[in-house]
This record gives structure tokens, C-alpha cells and sequence, in this order.
């Protein structure tokens, strides 16, 4: 059985078919793995490069248009069945090796494969929106978790992105701080992403370094102590980078760097997209109104869904950070995005177009 509206009846087979559907995060990997086979056997070798670039910004965004909704809710029975099996924390985790494995490999190809400027340009892309749809998307769920072990395979995979700060700044602070001018991660009205993403990128850093500085001083040791996170995180990204260095030579190391920022950069696009323009109201007081479903933009597709873990299910997410990603929500009453991520993504790299779009979203919304 299903909760939800009328329209979830026609999900019944495709949710009952959930637990396999989930395999469907690790595909963007396999774009990688294709574009190297047939660029390989091509004299578009350089063109193939960019090929699961153009299928996640494209393919995916058409192909959730075509499917339609999914707003297909588990019942309580559901629920409780789903939340005790451990395929669905076994996929996050698996991320964690394929991740380590691919930006190695990925690595090895863009020093050896005899790439020209366009196609090492495009593998640097193509891995870094990989990293990030599926390592980020993955790590974002695996810190979220009670298990300490859990917690910290989510701190290594963003550690391969350079973005090791997420782990600490996310969850002790922006899920506190969501939709309010104290937050890195929420976009205000009016901001475009190239002048949000400086700002969130810098705040977050520094955020996660006085959260961890402050957590340290209670206990009575200073920043450059050996359980600092941050330092943590650091270390291991530069641990990665001088491998690379060493493997690959200084092509290993302008690689790494650059797959990170675009992975980095993405990320940040998605936390553009998830709050942009959505403010808790201040009270007299000064303090704001508890976060709530009006606070965060989503979308149910389908097969996004399956592959970002139900990233896009946001409001519910935030309603209660802790629920895992199968168990997450549809909430009708959220404000709804008018298109998948990939989709928005794009939109959001050209700023009068989503303005033009987002802003009329925004004041809608806000007038009920």
C-alpha cells in the first residue's frame, strides 16, 4: 500500500521495485567508464569526453520530464519494513570505494590517454559532476547517520573533493541556521550563483573551522589538536593530492584540484537551488521561526530521485535530518521547483533566465 495522493497509484510497480531501483546512483560512474570505452575506439576520442556530462544535464532531465511525478509515499508498515534493512545503508557506503577507485583511475586517464586541451577539459568536468551528483549526494546521506563509522566514510568520500568542511558545517550549522541570513548554504532573492558560491565556499570553511575550534576549546585543547575535524579532512585531501602528485606527476595534482572545484561547485549550485529565496520569519525577539517544509524548494521525479537518493525530497529532509533517504517524503504543501536538478542547475548558470523564472516562483509563493 501507498500514502499519498490519488496520482501515487500508478507508482505501485516502480515502488515496488524501489530497493533495486537505488543501484541507479551508481550509474553516472558507469557514463564515465563509457566514454572512455568508446572514446577509446572513436576518432572523437576528445568529444567522448564529455559524454556523461551531456547525458545527466540532458538525458536525465528528459527522461524525468517524460516519466512524470513520483510522489509515492511508504505507509507505516512500509516504513518500518524498509528502515531495517541494511541494503539500503550498504549502497551509500559502497559509494566510498567506487569513488576511490574511479578518481584514481580517472586520474590515470587524463595523464595517459593522450587527451587534447578540450577533452582533458571535459574528463576534468565529467569526473567532478560525477564525484558530485553521486560521491557529494552519498556523503551528504552517510553523515546524517547516528554510526559514528557511518559518519566518517561520509568525511572520506568529500575528503576526495577537497570539501571535507561539509561534513562539519552541514550538520552542526546549516541545518540550525536554513533559510536564514546566518546560513552559508541559503541563497537570498535577487543573489546569483557566481556571487553566492565565493561567499558560501569561504563561510563554510570558516564556519566548520570555529565550530570544531569551539568544540575543542570546551574540552580544553586548542585548534591544532590531533581530533580537530577540520584538520582531519584537510589532511586526507592533501594525503589524495600528494599521491597524485606522486603517481601522475604535477598533471596527477592539477587534475585532482580541478575535478574538486567543479564537484565543489556543484554542490554549491544544488544549495543555490534548495533555499534560494526562502526566509524564516524573525521574531520581535530576534530569534526565527523554527525551519519547517516552506523552507526548502523541491521536486519528486522519478529517476533523479533514484540516483541522488531522494535528495530532492528536501523539505522532508530537513523536517527531520535523521530519517534515511528511502524512508523520505513527498509534502505536496512544499514549494515545488518547475523541474528536476539537472534541469535547474542549468537554468541557474544563467542568471537573468532564472531570475526570470525563480523570482516570480519566490514572490508566489511567499503571497500563499
Amino acid at each position: 500500500m501507498i500514502s499519498g495522493t490519488s496520482e501515487a497509484k500508478t507508482w505501485i510497480p516502480i515502488f515496488a521495485l524501489r530497493r533495486v531501483s537505488f543501484l541507479l546512483a551508481f550509474s553516472p560512474y558507469l557514463l564515465l567508464y563509457l566514454a572512455v570505452h568508446f572514446g577509446s575506439r572513436s576518432e572523437f576520442k576528445n568529444l567522448w569526453m564529455i559524454f556523461p556530462f551531456a547525458v545527466i544535464f540532458i538525458v536525465i532531465p528528459l527522461v524525468d520530464w517524460f516519466i512524470g511525478l513520483d510522489p509515492a509515499n511508504p505507509d507505516s508498515d512500509q516504513e518500518d519494513k524498509m528502515n531495517h534493512q541494511l541494503w539500503y545503508t550498504l549502497l551509500p557506503v559502497l559509494v566510498l570505494p567506487v569513488q576511490g577507485f574511479t578518481l584514481f583511475w580517472a586520474a590515470e586517464i587524463y595523464h595517459s590517454a593522450g587527451l587534447g586541451s578540450f577533452g582533458q577539459i571535459a574528463w576534468i568536468v565529467s569526473v567532478g559532476v560525477v564525484g558530485s551528483s553521486v560521491g557529494i549526494t552519498s556523503a551528504h546521506e552517510l553523515i546524517h547517520r547516528r554510526s559514528r563509522w557511518l559518519q566518517n566514510a561520509g568525511g572520506l568520500i568529500l575528503s576526495s573533493m577537497c570539501y571535507g568542511s561539509f561534513k562539519i558545517e552541514h550538520v552542526r550549522s546549516h541545518h540550525q541556521n536554513v533559510a536564514t541570513p546566518e546560513d552559508a548554504s541559503s541563497a537570498r532573492k535577487g543573489i546569483s550563483l557566481y556571487r553566492f558560491f565565493p561567499q558560501a565556499v569561504i563561510r563554510n570553511m570558516v564556519c566548520a573551522s570555529s565550530i570544531e575550534l569551539k568544540r575543542l576549546n570546551k574540552g580544553g585543547s586548542g585548534f591544532w589538536s590531533l581530533r580537530n575535524e577540520f584538520l582531519i579532512w584537510s589532511c586526507v585531501s592533501f594525503l589524495i593530492a600528494m599521491m597524485m602528485l606522486w603517481f601522475y606527476g604535477v598533471s596527477g595534482l592539477v587534475f585532482f584540484i580541478a575535478q574538486s572545484f567543479v564537484a565543489v561547485f556543484l554542490l554549491e549550485t544544488v544549495n543555490y537551488i534548495e533555499h534560494y529565496g526562502l526566509r524564516r520569519t524573525q521574531r520581535e525577539n530576534g530569534t526565527y521561526e523554527p525551519p519547517n517544509p516552506n523552507h526548502s524548494w523541491n521536486y519528486s521525479s522519478f529517476l533523479t530521485n533514484m540516483i541522488l537518493f531522494q535528495l530532492q525530497r528536501h523539505s522532508d529532509h530537513h523536517q527531520k535530518a535523521s530519517r534515511p533517504y528511502q524512508l523520505i517524503r513527498h509534502l505536496p504543501e512544499a514549494p515545488q521547483l518547475p523541474a528536476s536538478y539537472a534541469a535547474m542547475i542549468l537554468l541557474a548558470w544563467f542568471p537573468p533566465w532564472w531570475f526570470r523564472i525563480m523570482d516570480k516562483k519566490v514572490d508566489q509563493y511567499a503571497a500563499g
